[in-house]
Formats: structure tokens, sequence, C-alpha cells
């Protein structure tokens, strides 16, 4: 029997609809048959490959764990017919991409990276040896986005070029947890007006030989729309170089390292560099620490956090209207523990009134006197034209040649426990303690010159064994 017309067309909308509900798979692009034409090569966990027409495919078809090997400088799109930007690629699974020292020119909003679910699925993301550009407007080259994630960037170039807000790396989204992401041997430029890392979510952040520039290189902002920076810890480290510059026209200046809204956030700088380079077109503040609350309705305050300067470490405030530091001083605290600093222009952006300022100078060569910023127990070491050499008294009482400086070392010091220059170590390369010392051991150690130098106690075993050898021969009827 028949069903009537009417009720049979509705029975397949049905089931229409119902085929809409049910779970599907993707499909991915099929793989070409050989590396011919290919742009890039999917590793699979157990070492099989597949080559791809474009990167999107190849990304899209990898499994988690796999790696996306570029093999030819590719586009990713993200700019719509219309202008607007939207995001060029976006995916979610844990991936190694190797640019194998390729381009890979991003669009709009760039490369979004999500997390996993939960914590037991943290998505472990690398970039490598890949250069990646994103030249529109107010573009974005890498965002991490939300979930569980933990981002590597070895050996990568990033650099946003296009006209605007720029961002070259965002830890975006909304993610209460704190993500890991470590930048090694990298560069990231960002435009004119633009930023090169921009945190809206706490992060473990760490910088080891790496340059970060823009009008601010590190800007590290409080809850909007996402959970904010605050408990933040970034390290600078190994070689690294934060620089910012201003501009002409701006509403505002800014930092090289901007902490907007956010308590608690810890930045520990350590052999590496920090400038900033104030406009010469411009009397707006160009700082290398900014200190900011938030202008949005929750108005949030910049409070409890520290930037540390510490051994090796490098700080520049270039041009009449740049500073040390500009913001809400009391309430979060700089501390200059070492490194060499040279300010051209304020310390504090407010007044050079260290009332209610929180700088603490407990070290480092100055280019201007700070002992109004050091606290009880320290001084100036060095009072000339400078460097401006701050010590603690008790070690400067004590031992004068502490810090050694070329005009505080007496001719007469003691110069055993100096290390050797490198004119010293090519004539030998054993560097001795007073005999006193107790941590000292009899170590035999080539020299420069090929000899073997004699060490504590050779002589009393030379003699010991040469009487032994006497004795044996009279015991046996020979003698001496």
């Amino acid at each position: 029997m028949s069903l009537p017309k009417p009720l049979s067309e509705l029975l397949a909308c049905a089931a229409a609809a119902l085929l809409l509900l049910l779970p599907t798979t993707p499909a991915f692009a099929d793989p070409l048959p050989s590396e011919q034409g290919a742009i890039a090569q999917v590793v699979a966990p157990d070492g099989t490959a597949a080559f791809y027409s474009t990167f999107e495919e190849a990304v899209d078809a990898a499994a988690e764990g796999a790696t996306v090997n570029l093999l030819a400088d590719a586009t990713v799109s993200g700019v719509t017919a219309s202008g607007d930007n939207q995001v060029a690629l976006r995916f979610a699974k844990p991936l190694t991409i190797d640019g194998q020292g390729h381009v890979l020119t991003v669009g709009g909003l760039g490369i979004y990276v999500v997390g996993g679910p939960d914590e037991a699925h943290t998505y472990r993301t690398t970039f490598r040896n890949i250069t990646v550009t994103n030249p529109s407007p107010d573009g974005r080259v890498v965002s991490a986005r939300n979930g569980y994630k933990e981002l590597i960037f070895d050996d990568a170039i990033m650099a946003a070029t296009g006209t605007g807000s720029t961002q070259v790396f965002t830890a975006g989204g909304n993610t209460p947890q704190a993500t890991s992401i470590a930048f090694n041997g990298c560069t990231l430029s960002a435009s004119a007006s633009g930023f090169g890392i921009v945190t809206l979510n706490p992060v473990q952040l760490t910088l080891a030989d790496t340059d970060v520039s823009g009008y601010s290189a590190l800007y590290v902002r409080g809850q909007d729309s996402s959970a904010g920076s605050s408990g933040s810890v970034i390290d600078i480290i190994a070689g690294s170089a934060l620089s910012s510059t201003g501009i002409t026209g701006a509403t505002n200046g800014l930092g090289t390292i901007t902490i907007q809204g956010c308590e608690n956030v810890r930045v520990n700088v350590e052999s590496s560099s920090v400038t900033a380079q104030a406009s010469t077109a411009s009397d707006l503040v160009q700082a290398v620490v900014m200190f900011a609350g938030s202008t949005d309705a929750q108005r949030l305050q910049a409070k409890g956090n520290t930037v540390t300067f510490g051994l090796g470490s490098t700080v520049k405030a270039l041009g009449e209207s740049s500073a040390l530091a500009v913001g809400d001083d009391a309430q979060n605290v700089i501390e200059a523990k070492d490194g060499t600093f040279e300010l051209q222009g304020k310390v504090f952006a407010s007044d050079d009134d260290p009332a209610g300022a929180t700088l603490r100078v407990t070290g480092g060569r100055w280019n201007r006197d700070v002992g109004a910023y050091m606290p009880e127990g320290y001084v100036i070491a060095h009072e000339s034209t400078g460097p401006y050499v701050v010590a603690q008294k008790e070690a400067r009482e004590n031992d004068p040649t502490q810090p050694a400086t070329p005009d505080d070392t007496p001719d007469h010091a003691d110069r055993s426990t100096q290390v050797a220059t490198p004119d010293e170590s090519a004539k030998a390369a054993v560097v001795t303690r007073p005999a006193s010392d107790p941590s000292v051991r009899a170590t035999v150690q080539q020299t420069g010159d090929g000899e073997l130098p004699l060490v504590a106690g050779a002589s009393v075993v030379i003699i010991v064994v040469s009487c032994l050898l006497a004795l044996r021969r009279r015991a046996s009827g020979h003698r001496c």
C-alpha cells in the first residue's frame, strides 16, 4: 500500500533532517601519488609519508603527533573577498610544523592553534625552521586559542608587516589555566604600531636567544573577554633582545614591556637586553617598562607585578622622551639587581622624585646617580664621570676591589684569585688559588706551553719513592 503523497514527502524531509544530525567524518583531500608538485608532506607517527598539493590539506589530513613538512613556499589566505580578516588556518591536535627553511605567508587572523579538552589531553605543537609572515592590515601571525596546550617555536621567524595594530603572537581565547610557551632562537617583528607578543591569558613564557620588536614588544593584558594574564611567569634569557620604538600621532606612549590591568606577573631578565626608543617627533613617553590600569569598564589596576633585571642585563631608554618606567609605580616593583643601564630620559616618566616609586637598585652599572633608589646598605662604588656602580656597603668596606672596576682595582691586588683573561689563558690554562684555600685539589693540567706544572705534593712523592727504592736495593745487597 502506498502512502499518501503529502505524508511520503513529510517522511522524506524528516529522514533528510536526521542525516544532518548524524556525526560525519571530515572529507580530506586525497594525497598525491608522489612528491612531484607537492607543497607539503605529512609523516605519520609510524613513519609513513604522504604528499599534498596545499599546506591546508596536509594539516587537515595529519593525524595527532604527525609532522607536516613544508616542501616549498606556500600561502594560506585569511582575507575574504570583501576584505574582512578571518582565520587562515585552524587546527586542534598535537603537530610538528617543520618549515624546512621555507616561507609560509598567511592572511587575516593567521593560524589558530587550539588545545585539548583537559589536562590529560594537552596538545603540544612545535613550529621549527620556518618563516611565517602576514602582510594584512591589523593581521596576526600565530595565536594560541582555547584548551590545554603547549607551544614550542624553534628557529622561527615571524613577522606582521601590515599596517595598523598587528600582532605576531597572541595567547588568546579564554584559557584560565597557564599555557607553556617557549621561543628558542626566534625573531618576532611587528609593524610600527603593532605588538610582538600579546598575552590575554596566564602563560609560562620563556624567550631564549629570541628577538622581539614592535610598538610594544611584550604586552601583558588583564581580564577582559579573556581570563587575563595575572599570575604569569615570563623569563627573558640567553641573549634575547626586546625593543620598542615610539610613534608619531599616537594617543599614548607604551613600554617595551607593558603590563596592563594584571596582578602578580613576574618578568625576569637575565643575559638579555630591553630597549625603548622614544620618537624624535613626539613628546609621548616610550618606556622600558609600563604599568597601566585597564581602560575598559572594569578599570582593573596593575598591582603586585615585578620586573627583575638580573645578571648580564642591558637596559636602554633612548631619547629625551624615554623613561625606565611609566605608570602606577607605587603598586609595582622594578628590581635592578645587575646589568648595565643607560637612561637618556627620566627614571620615572612622572618625575624623578623617588617618593612613592618602587624601584629597588641593588646592583648594576648606571650612567646616572641612582642613589635615591637604593635601599639601606648599598652605596655607589664609583662616582666619577661614570659609570655609577652600585655595591653592597658591607662588601665594599671589607673588600674595596668589589665590584672590580678599572679604577677600583689596586696595583697590589692578589691576582691569583682572578680568572685569566684571553691573553693570559693563551700562556697558561691553569688558574690557581691561594694555597690556604681548602677547596683546592692537586691536579695536573696541560698548560698553553705544553708543559705539565708541578703541583702541590709532587716533590714529596718523588722523595718518598726514591727512599723506598734505595732501601730495597740495600736489602738485596746493592748499594745506592
